[in-house]
């Protein structure tokens, strides 16, 4: 007997058990497939900033620190409102990173260049930031990750065909399918939340960062309140911590809105959507060069069968 003949009351108590243990289910297999978990056998892995910002937010998150940088550096200026704009405004500096440089010869290609096009430029070298730490196993490889990634998905795409199907056969047997119908649109949103959350770091990378804005919890103010102090690489670093929250005095304030929508706290990069300078009285708020390390009803379901 197929699945779909079930009365409608026992096809509503098999759906309800298959999505209470898919969701447990999805969340686990990719947890296990997040790997690993202890310290890497180096225990302090040197990350530059924009690596730390890759591994906070991926190539994007890599890009925005960079620019951040740049127009700290008065290297970029930001123009117009909707949407901001990026203009080269000064020299390159002497020690600008790969990625900085494909971010000034993309907003070169015209007077003016929009956040999101140079982002598009210059995914390709922003995606080198990763090599070293998939070395280190702090961010997914790419198999593990469509893997971890396309799994859950295909699961509830398939509850959700389900219990779409049992509620067109509700449908055309008049039965009621009120209940169904609200169990299919909770699988609904499981599987938009898994198609949206894109998996990224390892439980190794995810902890590695927790400890790097923990131990360097002094930047973010430093980098808020008096940015001036900070040299272009430490304000790249700020932003791999913690977020477009930074970005909040002169020039670097017309970049704030535009790059908020960044979360660096999450476990994944959505596809819906930090290295130290501890400034206190022993400061390591130094010239360039910044790099990290770790130390430290029923759907056809009357009562009857549909």
């Amino acid at each position: 007997m197929s699945i779909l003949d079930l009365r409608g009351p026992e096809f509503l108590k098999l759906y309800a058990f298959l999505l209470l243990a898919l969701v447990p289910a999805g969340i686990l297999f990719r947890w296990l497939l997040s790997g690993p978990y202890d310290d890497h056998p180096s225990h302090q892995p040197e990350l530059d900033p924009l690596e730390v910002a890759y591994l906070g937010g991926g190539g994007s998150a890599a890009t925005e620190a960079a620019i951040a940088s740049l127009v700290h550096d008065e290297t970029l200026t930001v123009r117009g409102s909707h949407p901001r704009r990026l203009k080269i405004a000064g020299r390159l500096p002497n020690a600008i990173t790969p990625l900085g440089n494909a971010v000034c010869a993309s907003v070169a290609l015209d007077d003016e260049q929009g956040i999101d096009r140079v982002r598009k430029g210059v995914a390709d070298e922003a995606a080198k930031l990763e090599r070293r730490l998939a070395e280190y196993q702090l961010v997914l490889d790419p198999m593990r990750r469509t893997v971890a990634h396309v799994v859950p998905i295909v699961l509830f795409i398939g509850l959700f065909i389900l219990g779409v199907t049992k509620i067109g056969i509700g449908i055309s047997r008049g039965r009621p399918f009120g209940y169904l119908l609200a169990l299919t649109a909770v699988a609904l949103a499981v599987l938009i939340y898994f198609a949206c959350e894109v998996p990224h770091r390892t439980r190794r990378g995810t902890r590695f960062l927790k400890r790097l804005k923990s131990e360097h919890a002094a930047l973010h103010s430093t980098a808020k309140t008096a940015p001036s102090q900070l040299p272009a690489d430490d304000i790249a670093l700020a932003y791999g911590l913690y977020g477009a929250d930074v970005l909040s005095m002169g020039p670097l304030a017309k970049l704030q809105q535009a790059m908020r929508p960044r979360d660096s706290e999450g476990g994944g990069s959505s596809s819906c959507s930090s290295s130290s300078s501890s400034c206190g009285g022993s400061s390591s708020c130094g010239g360039g060069g910044s790099s990290c390390g770790g130390g430290a009803g029923c759907g056809g379901c009357g009562g009857g069968s549909s």
